[in-house]
């Protein structure tokens, strides 16, 4: 999709014990301008809204953030920008 629509897109893969605090350090050591998650769309925790790894990633992200959740006939796409990302 990103290469048919001329969209740059660099995918990486990184082994870390903390899911989340990898995913924030391959997009500041990458200088990503935004992170593409993929969501299951629920939560087991009662005290996470999304989960663990997607609430800490949620809080923490320096950059803009694009959530994509696959359901059986939806493809939903939530982008949380960053204020101190503005152009």
């Amino acid at each position: 999709y990103a290469e048919e629509h001329q969209i740059p897109l660099t995918s990486v893969v990184r082994v870390g014990y903390k899911t989340a605090k990898a995913i924030l350090e391959a997009g500041a050591v990458r200088h990503c301008n935004m992170i593409l998650m993929g969501w299951k769309g629920h939560t087991t925790s009662r005290q996470k809204m999304m989960g663990e790894v997607t609430d800490a990633v949620v809080t923490h992200a320096k950059r803009d953030l694009m959530l994509v959740k696959f359901g059986p006939s939806t493809l939903l796409l939530q982008n949380y920008p960053n204020p101190e990302m503005e152009n």
